[in-house]
C-alpha cells in the first residue's frame, strides 16, 4: 500500500503523542530500527538524543526512515483505507462490524478452559487448539503474571498449553501487547498468534501491507535499508493469524 504524503517521525510526536491522541500500542516503539524512542509513561518519548526536541529523530530529517510513524495507528492509512488493502475483493457481508464472512455465537467444548475463559473461552481454546494442530509455536497475550499487579495484566509470549490456559479471562484495562514481538524475534518463533484490541491490530497490517518502497534514497547504504525493512515486515511476517476483541480498550481474551 503506497501512500501519497508520507508521514515523518515530526508528524507522529507531534500530530499523535503532543496532540494526546496516542493509544499507547507502543508499536511504533517496537518498530523503530535506531533506538531513537523508548516506551515510557504509556507513550514514545525520543531519547536519542538528550538535547534535542522531543519531535527529532536524527535518522529522520537526515538519510530518512519513518517506519515508526508508517506503523502508527492514528496516522494515515487508517482502518477504512486497510480494508481494501487487506481484503480487496473478498467481502462476502460488510456492515457496522467490518468485513466478516459469519457470525456466531459459540462457546467451548472443553470444560477445563470453560472454567476459566471469561465469555465462552473461544479465545483461549482456538489457541489451544491452534498450537496442538502446530498451526501456531506460541501466542501474544495479556495476562497477570507473578510479578504483576492485581488486575494490571502485562503482555506474554505463550509457547505452551498451560501457559495459554493461565492467559484465560479479560482484563479490562490496557495492556501494549506490540511490545513483547521482539521477544518472538529473539525466541525464534515463527508462526504466532496475536490478541489484541483494534489499535494494536491495524499496526500489524500497516506492518504487512505498506510499501517499503518509501525506504529507498541515495543517502543510504543498502545494510540500513535491509534493517529499516526488517522492522516494518519482520515482526508482521512472524504472525501467523491474528484475532481483534471487540471492545476498544479492553485487552485480554475469554
Amino acid at each position: 500500500m503506497t501512500s501519497l504524503y508520507q508521514n515523518t517521525f515530526k508528524d507522529m510526536m507531534n500530530d499523535v503523542v503532543d496532540y494526546g491522541s496516542c493509544c499507547e500500542c507502543g508499536a511504533c516503539v517496537v518498530a523503530c530500527p535506531h533506538n531513537v524512542i523508548e516506551y515510557i509513561d504509556g507513550k514514545p518519548k525520543q531519547t536519542a538524543k538528550a538535547t534535542a526536541a522531543f519531535d527529532f529523530c536524527g535518522v529522520s530529517e537526515g538519510a530518512g526512515c519513518d517506519v515508526c510513524a508508517t506503523v502508527c495507528p492514528r496516522l494515515w492509512p487508517r482502518e477504512d483505507h486497510l480494508k481494501d488493502a487487506v481484503f480487496k475483493d473478498e467481502r462476502p457481508f460488510e456492515d457496522i462490524f467490518g468485513v466478516f464472512r459469519n457470525i456466531f455465537v459459540a462457546r467451548t467444548k472443553k470444560p477445563d478452559i470453560a472454567e476459566v475463559g471469561q465469555d465462552g473461552g473461544i479465545v483461549t481454546g482456538l489457541l489451544s487448539w491452534a498450537l496442538e494442530a502446530e498451526q501456531i509455536d506460541g501466542a501474544v497475550v495479556s495476562t497477570v503474571g507473578e510479578d504483576d499487579k492485581p488486575c494490571f495484566p502485562s503482555p506474554k509470549v505463550v509457547t505452551t498449553q498451560a501457559e495459554i490456559k493461565a492467559s484465560a479471562g479479560s482484563w479490562y484495562t490496557y495492556c501494549a501487547n506490540e511490545l513483547v514481538l521482539p521477544e518472538v524475534v529473539e525466541r525464534d518463533l515463527k508462526k504466532v498468534a496475536f490478541i489484541g484490541v483494534p489499535c494494536q491490530i491495524t499496526p500489524l497490517r500497516k506492518m504487512e501491507h505498506m510499501d517499503p518502497g518509501f525506504l529507498l534514497g541515495e543517502k543510504k547504504k543498502p545494510k540500513i535499508i535491509a534493517r529499516q525493512r526488517d522492522y516494518l515486515r519482520g515482526f508482521s511476517d512472524r504472525i501467523s493469524f491474528s484475532v481483534g476483541l471487540f471492545a476498544p480498550r479492553c485487552l485480554g481474551q475469554s
